[in-house]
């Protein structure tokens, strides 16, 4: 049994190295995108005090595997200080015009622009800092709650604290053993709590 277990466990770090080697190559390729921009061309700067306004302008895409278009000559414009929902059945394009936002996906026609700039020509670094999703799959890391919260070790308690009554789980929280410091998953820490999808 022993020698099962052990074998079992060598195959899950074997996966997880490999997850986690796929990441680091993404984030070797995006920084070297940032360093490596075309000869006098610089990185686009916005001023911080200024909203961002998004233009789609016929922009088409179809995933790899996909027989049709997800989208198909879609153009609109979100104006700078608007609040936006995108409604619709699963599976119409929803989530697939957020990360064609992001430069997560790449159209394979049209352009999408942000304060009139192209995002081909701004470096994944950049863009991403524009953003702040919270997609569909949930995940939590091997850490305590309040690094789950914050995704930083060096956190504000406060801020942290502020953000789960926001979320209606203080009272939850509070129930743990070791409240904050409470690590979720026991991936690490054996008596760490492994909280229900939900």
């Amino acid at each position: 049994m022993t020698v099962e277990a052990v074998l079992t466990q060598y195959g899950l770090l074997k996966g997880a190295n490999t997850d986690v080697n796929t990441g680091r190559r993404f984030l070797d390729w995006a920084e070297a995108v940032i360093q490596d921009m075309p000869q006098g061309k610089t990185v686009p700067h916005f001023d911080a005090r200024k909203p961002l306004t998004v233009v789609f302008d016929h922009v088409s895409f179809t995933y790899p595997d996909g027989t049709a278009p997800v989208l198909n000559d879609i153009s609109f414009t979100l104006h700078a200080g608007e609040r936006i929902a995108l409604v619709g059945l699963n599976g119409v394009g929803k989530t697939t015009i957020t990360m064609l936002m992001m430069g997560l996906l790449t159209p394979n026609s049209g352009t999408i622009t942000i304060n009139d700039i192209n995002i081909q020509d701004i470096p994944p670094a950049t863009l991403r800092s524009y953003f702040a999703p919270v997609f569909q799959e949930s995940t939590v890391f091997a850490g305590s709650v309040g690094y789950n919260v914050a995704m930083t070790r060096d956190y504000d308690e406060q801020r942290v604290r502020n953000a789960l009554a926001e979320a209606g789980l203080t009272a939850d929280i509070d129930k743990l053993a070791h409240g904050l410091q409470t690590e979720l998953t026991n991936y690490i820490q054996d008596d760490g709590v492994t909280l229900s999808g939900g």
